[in-house]
């Protein structure tokens, strides 16, 4: 017996809408995490660098208090670094998935023509910064 939801024509990936939706915002979100960390962590080190640069420390306990705050200051600079990340870039994959089903519902069928129409007002999107 054959799955209603195989006929569906606005199938993609093997997955309804709704599922691919979800999946693809997760993942995309998570890459996005992973990506933030390390270019927030390494920021927030610069940073700090930077604005102590002018009164680095003298003693070896001045140095082992400065790598002390030095990674306090990394490590929350790698949290919002993730968490901005992940919201840009989950939303900006959700956008083109959004956009992607709206086309492929307004036509009555899946295309590469939706994809490329949706890659396209993505784009548009983030360079207009909407």
């Amino acid at each position: 017996m054959t799955d209603p939801c195989d006929a569906s024509p606005y199938r993609r990936g093997g997955m309804q809408i709704s599922d691919r939706l979800a999946t693809m915002t997760l993942v995309s979100g998570g890459a996005g995490a992973l990506i933030g960390g390390y270019l927030g962590g390494k920021h927030a080190a610069r940073q700090y660098l930077a604005e102590r640069a002018h009164r680095l420390p003298t003693t070896v306990e001045g140095w082992f208090f400065y790598q002390k705050w030095k990674n306090y200051r990394v490590v929350i600079g790698s949290l919002k670094g993730a968490g901005r990340y992940a919201r840009r870039l989950g939303a900006c994959v959700g956008a083109f998935v959004a956009i992607e089903s709206a086309l492929d519902r307004l036509v009555g069928h899946t295309q590469i023509a939706s994809s490329a129409a949706a890659g396209l007002g993505t784009a548009v999107g983030l360079a207009t910064k909407i």
